[in-house]
């Protein structure tokens, strides 16, 4: 986790700069796949999902995952390498939500 993130209503949530792609894939899978912190994933009714911070917003992203190593989960589709994905967070983290980085 490299930083804080604080959403406007003055909650906090961690988060993860760099996704890191998967080399230890299959050669087919490294090209899209990415791993996060499992603590990332959360479940949405039937989904997984990662919040994303895009442009100062919070962006819900459905995922699919493949294995789980460790303290890391390869995520095979919904996230691309280097995208900021909240880790730690309050539940009432809402789509479109302004945010602002805190050091």
């Amino acid at each position: 986790m490299d930083a804080r993130i604080l959403p406007d209503m003055g909650l906090k949530a961690a988060f993860r700069e760099n996704a890191k792609a998967d080399d230890k894939a299959p050669a087919a899978a490294s090209r899209s796949s990415v791993r996060v912190p499992f603590e990332a994933v959360r479940r949405s009714g039937e989904r997984d999902i990662v919040w994303v911070v895009q442009n100062n917003r919070l962006e819900r992203r459905a995922v699919t995952l493949g294995a789980r190593e460790g303290g890391e989960i390869v995520v095979l589709a919904g996230l691309v390498g280097g995208e900021r994905v909240v880790v730690k967070g309050p539940a009432e983290m809402t789509e479109g939500q302004r945010i602002s980085e805190k050091s």
